[in-house]
């Protein structure tokens, strides 16, 4: 298999932004505030009642400088994530489920 094949292609700069654009309207649509975790009917907010901005703000980081984020399975922000956006979406090539943390 070549190299080619077993990398994803690599975003535009205008594709980047658009995912960015989309990510942050999803969460800033679904929270009441960026200091507190997600609402109850997007995640169980007991499993993970930390502030969703910092995870959104690497997440963002992320997608920004075309790396990617660990971020523990269990936090709130990722039980949003997977209920918003398919396994096959562009998000996903920029978080990375810290290993022994997913359910």
């Amino acid at each position: 298999m070549s190299s080619r094949a077993e990398k994803p292609r690599r975003l535009t700069k205008g594709a980047r932004l658009d995912l960015v654009r989309e990510v942050y309207l999803k969460v800033y649509h679904a929270v009441d505030s960026f200091c507190e975790g997600p609402p109850a009917r997007r995640c169980d907010p007991e499993d993970d009642p930390r502030p969703i901005g910092a995870d959104l703000a690497y997440i963002l980081g992320a997608i920004a400088g075309e790396g990617a984020c660990e971020i523990d399975a269990r936090d709130s922000i990722v039980a949003f994530l997977r209920k918003t956006f398919p396994k096959r979406h562009p998000i996903w090539r920029f978080v990375v489920l810290l290993p022994g943390s997913e359910a």
